[in-house]
């Protein structure tokens, strides 16, 4: 049994509510009506870029970015970085989304959490280190430990914890460590990668080299990837995200083999929203992330 942890403004106001008891603050910089929920060390300004527009990309790698132009575009441009953010993963929060994620709550992306449920029950996360790619808000690291796996976050921004359980490394640390997974999850992240808008370089295939970099340096050999992307109508909304169609789709996961999927159908593909907007729901009209569980 799925609960629905918040689906509605009226839900997420509560959430709200909940989270302030203990003393967080709550930045809204998600692009698909999803909190992300963080208490703020420091904010250093100075160290922080203003994401690029569309018009500040150059010709030649704007065409790059659409696949000389087999993809179409939709500019729905947002400033709110949070590179020069230090975020603090708190020991209390993680063990209250502990208890969320036992009762399998649809926390964070709606229904994607419903599947990725359905497809982490199939493995024996016991013991077990798994790399988690991208994390603005501990709930994927409280998914596992609630798994009694060893979540071990990888991201982009500088995260601190005062919980033991976790580790954390930017990506320019982990590049030092000699390690290797045999799970590893990536929820939303990787459709971000190349856009710049949260704090990484500006690339027109940073998405297919971040699924290079799981195979070549984080999985094992027979390694399992679980992971969720926006499925839609070939398309770039910059800087948002890219939606993923039989175009894109194909090239990102070509290295990998497909073994299971949940919430997926090729009608997904047919999905698109003039805004680049995605749903929380399967039954939508809208692009929907669904979980694919990739081998290497």
């Amino acid at each position: 049994m799925f609960k629905k942890f918040f689906t509605t403004g009226y839900y997420r106001f509560k959430v709200n509510i909940f989270l302030s008891y203990f003393g967080y603050q709550i930045k809204f910089i998600s692009n698909i009506n999803r909190n992300i929920l963080t208490k703020i060390k420091k904010v250093n300004m100075k160290s922080s870029e203003i994401p690029k527009k569309w018009s500040d990309i150059d010709s030649t790698t704007q065409s790059k970015f659409l696949m000389n132009n087999q993809i179409g575009l939709i500019e729905n441009y947002k400033s709110d970085d949070i590179n020069g953010t230090e975020i603090i993963y708190s020991k209390k929060l993680i063990n209250r989304l502990i208890r969320l994620a036992q009762e399998k709550v649809e926390f964070y992306y709606g229904e994607t959490d419903k599947f990725l449920f359905e497809c982490l029950d199939k493995y024996n996360l016991q013991n077990k280190e798994v790399a988690i790619l991208g994390s603005t808000i501990p709930w994927y690291e409280s998914v596992i430990l609630s798994k009694g796996g060893k979540p071990v976050t990888i991201e982009y921004n500088n995260i601190e914890t005062d919980d033991e359980r976790l580790k954390l490394y930017t990506n320019e640390q982990f590049s030092k460590i000699n390690k290797k997974f045999d799970f590893a999850l990536s929820i939303s992240s990787f459709e971000h990668d190349g856009l710049g808008r949260y704090g990484d370089p500006i690339d027109p295939e940073g998405d297919f080299k971040a699924m290079k970099n799981v195979k070549d340096n984080i999985l094992k050999k027979g390694g399992k990837l679980f992971l969720s992307i926006p499925i839609g109508f070939d398309k770039l909304v910059w800087n948002l995200h890219r939606i993923y169609g039989e175009k894109r789709f194909p090239i990102l996961i070509e290295e990998f083999k497909l073994i299971d999927s949940a919430g997926f159908s090729d009608e997904l593909f047919q999905r698109s929203d003039i805004h680049g907007k995605l749903s929380g729901k399967q039954d939508s009209e809208k692009p929907f992330q669904p979980i694919f569980v990739l081998e290497v």
